[in-house]
């Protein structure tokens, strides 16, 4: 089986629920690549030496697959909400672990110091311009309900700022 179909030689493509063809530089395009481009910078960090950071990241990968599935699909129904509300917990309660285990702030921090912090600053600069393409899709998208999605996101680039400062921590930089 080939992995090229060329059927995007056009520049354009379609969402998994239909056959109508949008232009690949369309908003629902520019969010599935984010989380994409998201998904992947976690990938990366799955190769860090701080346990507590390999552990969690396959969870979130998971997670960032399937929301993007859902767009895909144009669908975010009860059970769907429900699965991403519980995991916006979880979320929540692994920033708590890791901001319980980092100094207090006091100021701004420069993204940077070890190269795994600095790959999770650059991941939660991406999971934010996620969040803001996401909320003008879903401004754009009266039939698709996603405000969990946003949450889930949003709780994400907190988590991420949380593992950065607690993966320097951990790796002997201030």
């Amino acid at each position: 089986m080939s992995i090229y179909t060329k059927n995007g030689d056009d520049g354009k493509s379609s969402l998994y629920t239909n056959n109508h063809r949008l232009d690949k530089d369309s908003l629902v395009f520019e969010v599935m690549g984010t989380l994409d481009e998201l998904n992947a910078h976690l990938g990366y960090l799955n190769t860090t030496d701080v346990e507590d950071v390999c552990h969690i990241i396959p969870e979130i990968q998971k997670d960032l697959l399937y929301i993007g599935s859902l767009i895909s699909q144009e669908i975010c129904r009860g059970h769907h909400k429900e699965k991403i509300n519980q995991r916006i917990i979880e979320l929540e309660r692994l920033s708590d672990y890791f901001e319980h285990r980092n100094k207090p702030l006091n100021n701004f921090i420069l993204p940077g110091g070890s190269k795994d912090s600095s790959r999770l600053h650059v991941a939660r600069a991406v999971c934010r311009r996620a969040e803001r393409l996401l909320v003008k899709y879903l401004k754009n998208n009266d039939t698709f309900i996603g405000d969990c999605m946003i949450s889930y996101i949003n709780r994400l680039s907190d988590l991420l700022f949380s593992v950065a400062r607690y993966v320097n921590r951990s790796q002997g930089f201030e």
